[in-house]
């Protein structure tokens, strides 16, 4: 008896059960008493094997099925091949729309339904929307889209300025550094600022004051 590779729980107890009766009760005219029934131990060892015989066969015919599906498995492409291969020949004797290629398990096709004037122009209408939605080129506007910039590389230091010798990096001969304590612009022996305001006017005394 060939055994599952998965039985059930209930499976297992039952073989068990079948080799513990075969090697403590042999197959003898010994009369016992089994489920309410007197019979020979010959008798149960019978009732036995055919039950050890019905799991076998289930288990033959489960293994027989997983080759049957690999063998079909195996042959689709072949199938596939032959299929494409009649519909060809009965399409070149009998016509592409003939109704005699039902007979050969090909539905006829179906024909288009031609598109009023209106549903034509719904239908375009449909389609420029979904392209300017989706953001979809054509070829034309494709190859319409250039750029000419040129990538560049550029290296700052430490303090996050530009470093010299490069596009955009300030001339270090023209950056001056003021001394401390004193303000750019202003020399050390110039007093302080003079205000900008204009100097007042004196204003005319009351007639007759000379």
């Amino acid at each position: 008896m060939s055994s599952s590779q998965n039985p059930s729980s209930f499976e297992k107890k039952v073989l068990a059960m079948l080799q513990g009766f075969r090697a403590a009760f042999p197959a003898s005219p010994q009369e016992v008493i089994f489920g309410g029934k007197t019979m020979t131990l010959a008798q149960v060892h019978a009732g036995r094997e055919e039950i050890a015989d019905r799991l076998a066969a289930v288990h033959r015919a489960q293994h027989a099925h997983r080759r049957a599906v690999r063998a079909r498995e195996a042959a689709n492409a072949a199938s596939k091949a032959f299929y494409e291969d009649g519909v060809l020949f009965a399409r070149h004797h009998f016509g592409r729309d003939s109704k005699r290629m039902a007979a050969f398990g090909v539905p006829p096709r179906k024909v288009r339904r031609v598109l009023t004037s209106q549903e034509k122009a719904i239908a375009k209408a449909k389609a420029a929307a979904t392209r300017t939605l989706r953001g979809t080129l054509g070829r034309r506007q494709r190859a319409a889209i250039t750029t000419t910039a040129q990538p560049t590389l550029q290296v700052f230091g430490a303090d996050g300025r530009l470093l010299p010798g490069q596009p955009g990096a300030p001339d270090p001969a023209a950056t001056c550094t003021p001394s401390e304590g004193k303000e750019p612009g202003r020399s050390a022996a110039s007093g302080p600022a003079a205000p900008d305001t204009p100097p007042k006017s004196k204003e005319p005394g009351p007639s007759g004051a000379e």
